[in-house]
């Protein structure tokens, strides 16, 4: 037995390294003794007994591991009460062994039940108490879906015990009413231990080698006790036979257990979600022992386990849900709201502009129309500078009640960043729209008291009203932004946006120069590349639209999209950029770099039919398997006609292309469609990897991408996270299983000129917080993702 491939190593941890030379080379010893010995029951002849090496050998050996056992609970580290725990009651199974050899000196019979047995009995309770503390110090917190994943994979394991055991040995035992107690407590002392041990397998992560280890020694003292009860009955057993080293072999590696180190599962494991495989295996075991009882007969008591385990995974079926619902509205609630005052946020106020929109707001008529007010406080800065960042946050919490105050329920008011605030009137004109805003500058204008300090600030407010000055969400935000300014300028409370005074409003023209640039290759790809958090090297590459406008600059695609939409250009958009991008892939994979490339889909492009053929023409035109083009989509996208975007995305699924969920946790769609749809990844947005904490602190975002992470795990999707700006913040995202990260951090959007793959590939594996492994599968290079 090689006790040094289970005992920690030097490198393992800080624990590891503390452990004393001594029981290393103890344990080895006690290993070497372990294995001489079982090849000295193979290699005699069946039936030669060893007294000497055989009974008392035996328990001196036994009680020298136990007392192994026993010295890890006098050392100063985590683990002391489990270690005492076990080592008790290794000791009561020496000690019953040296009562056994006592018992049967001069070839007598020890009774049943005999003293041997009243200590052999007492290593069941201790060793129960063992796994339970080992639990507690292994994992800090439990969910009640961890415990019922524990339940279901120990009466799974119980059931298929009961099913091929109870039924023989209930059968074989006789002799009075105490033997047949005695004769039964072992097996169910060890379906006991062994259930118990693959429970504490399942509701820690990571698969710990001690719990590994401890499983292992519970299984192999099952198989001994169990074969042994059988022989018993049957008048076959002998000692000297091989049988006699599975306990030694049981009790040395439960020794073992207690000497490795507390908290050995590495962070980056705990994404893997390994838990789900024992319990899966449990369920399907119990359903096959049922269909097996129609035809052969099985034991009460594993039907009984069977139905028990099937009950457990119909509770942990519903309590999956309602944590699959608890995470939608924490998620929404977190993506929606403004940390700081509690009110909705730039992506909120978008949302609910974008669903007014979609309901008619660009209807004619005051019932259909929604006037925003984009509000900018005055002399804020000032009062920031002056009293502290405390201060100018305080101010901030107080200017919500204010808005409150003098809007309806109905209304929406919202946090936009800094000092910027806003409020969507729905059901308004412009004659409500000016007397709300009379109404929030008289809220604002009476002091902030502080401390006995008078705070005073004033508000610029810009108007827009749809569908007067605007057919989009975006475009409304724009002409009520240009008002708020004019406004600012002019020194007046507030402004009503007018056409005629934006220079920028001329869309007509921004149409006409999207058309010509797409006619003269005017728009341009820039890349930015996602790094494989267990390999460090580039696992996809984001394609990302840009247009160089001659005379107004760099235009960002928010701005330029809606237009393209607008103009029935969204085809044309696209087919560029998918050209572009397959293109480029394809040019990279002549080099050698064989990842995918990802573009972005539009609600448009989703809704086309012809998509599919479409791009598994272009990918066979440039020799590319459809492994090598992502196509990302966002919720809302999604959601705008989710039949018929199921049906597209689906059929892109059949065609072999890997569809991914952009922006993951900003939309206000329901979580659980994403088991509905076809796709193979997720990209947790970069609000939430933006406000990571840099202190080490769990907060609420952290909490929120473990979760997205465990679900998208659990849905057999990959995780990447967006918005990676800051090196510390990679640590956190290896720890909680993420697969890909993308930011700053790695490399800005550039050319594919510019973009150096080999040294991004160099540069970013010091980024690890842990060495660099080989993945535990291959890379699936179609796992990509972009965002035009």
């Amino acid at each position: 037995m090689n006790i040094r491939g289970v005992l920690p190593r030097a490198g393992d941890s800080a624990a590891a390294r503390r452990t004393p030379r001594f029981v290393v080379a103890a344990y080895v010893a006690a290993g070497s003794l372990a294995a001489a010995y079982a090849l000295s029951l193979v290699a005699r002849p069946d039936g030669r007994s060893w007294t000497i090496l055989d009974n008392w050998g035996v328990d001196v050996l036994e009680l020298g591991i136990a007392v192994l056992c026993l010295a890890r609970a006098r050392a100063h580290r985590p683990g002391r009460g489990a270690a005492l725990a076990l080592g008790l009651g290794l000791l009561a199974w020496a000690v019953g062994d040296l009562a056994w050899t006592l018992e049967s000196r001069g070839g007598a019979t020890p009774p049943t039940p005999s003293v041997a047995d009243a200590f052999y009995l007492c290593i069941y309770p201790l060793a129960y108490l063992a796994i339970m503390l080992i639990i507690r110090s292994e994992v800090r917190r439990f969910r009640a879906s961890t415990w019922l994943d524990g339940l279901v994979a120990g009466l799974g394991a119980a059931a298929l015990c009961a099913a091929f055991v109870i039924d023989p040995i209930l059968a074989s035992a006789t002799g009075s009413a105490g033997a047949v107690a005695v004769d039964l407590a072992y097996p169910i002392g060890d379906l006991l231990l062994l259930a118990l041990a693959v429970g504490a397998l399942v509701i820690v992560p990571g698969w710990p080698r001690r719990l590994v280890v401890l499983v292992t020694g519970c299984m192999v003292m099952a198989v001994g006790d169990t074969v042994y009860l059988f022989q018993s009955a049957a008048g076959s057993y002998q000692p000297g036979t091989p049988l006699d080293a599975t306990w030694v072999v049981a009790i040395l590696l439960l020794s073992v257990t207690v000497w490795l180190p507390v908290g050995t599962s590495r962070p980056d494991e705990r994404g893997t979600q390994p838990s789900l495989a024992l319990p899966g295996v449990a369920a399907a075991t119990s359903v096959a022992i049922l269909i097996a009882g129609n035809w052969t007969h099985v034991s009460r008591l594993a039907i009984g386990l069977t139905i028990a385990t099937l009950t457990v995974v119909g509770v942990r079926t519903v309590l999956a849900r309602r944590e699959l619902g608890a995470l939608t509205r924490t998620v929404h609630a977190q993506a929606s709201t403004d940390d700081l005052t509690g009110l909705s946020n730039r992506r909120q106020l978008m949302a609910e502009l974008e669903r007014h929109f979609a309901a008619g707001a660009g209807n004619e008529g005051t019932e259909h129309g929604i006037a925003l007010l984009m509000i900018d406080l005055d002399h804020f800065k000032e009062i920031n500078d002056s009293f502290g960042h405390p201060t100018g946050d305080w101010l901030l919490q107080q200017i919500g009640p204010r808005l409150a105050d003098v809007t309806r329920s109905r209304d929406l008011v919202a946090r936009l960043g800094g000092d910027e605030f806003a409020v969507v009137l729905t059901g308004a004109d412009v004659e409500f729209a000016t007397t709300v805003a009379r109404r929030i500058t008289d809220a604002i204008a009476p002091p902030f008291v502080r401390e006995n300090t008078s705070l005073h600030v004033g508000a610029s407010i810009g108007i827009a009203l749809a569908p007067e000055h605007a057919a989009h969400a975006t475009e409304l935000m724009r002409c009520a932004d240009v008002a708020m300014y004019r406004a600012k300028s002019a020194h007046c409370d507030f402004d009503i946006y007018e056409p005629a005074l934006d220079d920028g409003a001329d869309r007509l023209q921004l149409m006409e120069d999207l058309r010509a640039a797409l006619e003269t290759e005017g728009l341009t790809l820039y890349y930015q590349p996602q790094i494989d958090l267990r390999t460090g090297r580039i696992a996809t590459v984001e394609a990302l639209l840009r247009w160089p406008h001659p005379t107004l600059g760099m235009i960002p695609p928010d701005q330029f999209i809606p237009v393209a939409e607008d103009s029935g250009l969204m085809g044309r958009l696209t087919t560029f950029v998918l050209e572009r991008a397959v293109a480029q892939c394809a040019e990279w994979h002549a080099r050698g770099h064989r990842f995918a490339v990802a573009v972005n889909l539009s609600t448009t492009n989703l809704l086309d039919t012809g998509l599919p053929a479409q791009i598994t023409g272009l990918l066979g035109s440039a020799g590319l398997p459809t492994s090598a083009l992502v196509l990302e989509i966002t919720e809302s996208t999604v959601m705008a006609d989710l039949a018929r975007s199921k049906e597209v995305i689906q059929r892109l699924s059949d065609a072999g292309l890997l569809v991914s969920i952009d922006d993951f946790g900003t939309g206000f769609s329901s979580l659980a469609y994403l088991s509905d749809l076809a796709v193979g990844e997720l990209k947790i947005d970069r609000m939430f990897t933006g406000r990571l904490s840099t202190d080490g602190t769990d907060g609420r975002d952290e909490a929120i991408i473990r979760s997205s992470i465990e679900l998208g795990h659990s849905l057999g999707l990959r995780v990447v996270a967006e918005g990676v700006e800051r090196q510390d913040h990679f640590g956190f995202l290896a720890a909680a299983g993420c697969d890909v990260a993308q930011g700053y951090v790695i490399s800005f959007p550039q050319p594919p000129e510019a973009l150096d793959l080999d040294a991004i590939d160099r540069a970013s594996a010091p980024l690890l917080p842990r060495p660099v492994r080989p993945p535990a599968a291959p890379v699936d290079d179609s796992l990509a993702s972009h965002r035009a």
